[in-house]
């Protein structure tokens, strides 16, 4: 059987893992719709259970439209399918281009659910993740230009009430279920550190404010589609929003994208302690190496939220603590291997260090006309309101679509004028 085209929409081997029933009911949907739909190739798949393919829609012989199909679990088909309405509900419009539309949302016999996001505005046949391209010079650049677009435009004017609530509750909240991975993770090392992987959280009992808005909530490089042929242009869509919200937390997406594109270019013999320490400080770094400078690129571009508020320290603060609860929940994850995994801890060590600094100096702006476009765009921000745990849990800020560590003082200086 072809590996491509029409016949092979339902191919077993296309679509491994997925249940054969599920594919009978695939192939029964398929059948009823207005067009045909040509498999093309397999995106992503297996670990949240959802499985991902890019198609063609063909209206007749006349090529309709490039798409995205997911076949998602019956228990995440509703709430993903009603938050990947809301996130192109609420999409400004200086943005549309780079989401997926969600055409067509169907419930299969079995439970299942398929979903089509179309892409549009773009030669969908040349579209590859941009994970598979992480080796490919401007790896670095692209993933900046995500987070300079998501930044700037997506997220510009998502501005609920700022949170105020103690960092450590923070952390376990927004690890959730995954807190059960890391015990798993601990018992596997000999090292005592590991003992208790919360034991690095930060300490401080006084609560802080965080600041929460628009965000994708698993924004990894196999959920940014680029052009193969072109990958450093700012053309790029963003799929798979079943896990939108518009209370994530400010900088989950950039730590969630930083960590998966470190993750595609680490390698095993390299010493974890030293590249998480670059990677957490990546303006300080004074080694080569993709790592820092994907680092660099998304730290920078993503900096220009608390610029354009006011709010750098602030800002500041609250990616280094986001960015060591995202890689905690990435330590949970074994579909990670251990080597992985242990950069992954140092990673979210070396963030809450920085985190409890003392003092963190203000990014400075290296660039004229970008200082005058903060002017022209800064505006204050809501005094924080408390909140509790199980408030915030509803707000899904955890990504899910069900519910004395000390350091010295650092300094970082963070050019956010990307060329």
């Amino acid at each position: 059987m072809n590996a491509h085209g029409p016949e092979a929409l339902t191919n077993p081997e296309a679509w491994t893992g997925v249940p054969s029933e599920t594919l009978e009911a695939l192939r029964s949907w398929a059948d009823g719709q207005a067009f045909s739909i040509t498999h093309l190739r397999r995106l992503t798949g297996g670990r949240s259970g959802a499985y991902v393919a890019l198609v063609g829609l063909h209206v007749d012989t006349r090529k309709h439209a490039g798409a995205v199909m997911k076949l998602i679990p019956p228990e995440l088909g509703q709430i993903e399918s009603r938050n990947a309405h809301f996130a192109r509900l609420l999409c400004p419009t200086n943005f549309v281009e780079h989401l997926s539309n969600s055409i067509t949302t169907s419930q299969l016999s079995g439970g299942w659910w398929v979903q089509l996001q179309e892409l549009a505005q773009i030669e969908f046949e040349d579209l590859v993740p941009l994970g598979h391209l992480a080796h490919a010079p401007g790896f670095a650049h692209t993933c900046g230009n995500v987070i300079e677009a998501v930044t700037r435009d997506w997220a510009a004017d998502s501005d609920p009430p700022a949170v105020s609530i103690r960092p450590a509750e923070f952390v376990r909240d927004f690890l959730g279920k995954k807190q059960i991975g890391l015990r798993r993770f601990s018992r596997k090392l000999s090292r005592r550190r590991h003992s208790d992987p919360l034991s690095i959280a930060p300490k401080a009992s006084a609560s802080i404010s965080l600041y929460f808005g628009y965000g994708h909530g698993d924004l990894h490089v196999g959920n940014v589609l680029v052009p193969e042929s072109r990958p450093a242009a700012h053309e790029f869509v963003i799929i798979d929003h079943g896990r939108f919200s518009a209370a994530t937390p400010v900088g989950r997406d950039p730590a969630k994208l930083a960590l998966s594109a470190a993750l595609s270019v680490l390698s095993d013999d390299e010493d974890s302690e030293e590249l998480a320490e670059a990677f957490v400080r990546p303006h300080e770094a004074v080694f080569p190496h993709e790592v820092v400078y994907a680092a660099r690129e998304v730290l920078s571009a993503a900096a220009f939220w608390g610029a354009s508020r006011g709010l750098m320290e602030a800002w500041h603060r609250q990616y280094l603590l986001v960015l060591g609860a995202s890689a905690l929940r990435s330590v949970a994850d074994e579909y990670y291997g251990l080597h992985q995994r242990r950069w992954l801890y140092e990673v979210a060590r070396m963030s809450f260090i920085q985190f409890e600094a003392s003092s963190l100096t203000h990014p400075q702006l290296r660039n004229g006309q970008i200082d005058s476009e903060l002017k022209s765009v800064n505006k204050p921000y809501a005094e924080p309101t408390s909140m509790s745990s199980s408030r915030i849990t509803n707000n899904n800020f955890n990504g899910e679509t069900t519910g004395t560590q000390t350091g010295s003082e650092s300094t970082m200086h963070i050019n956010i004028t990307r060329k």
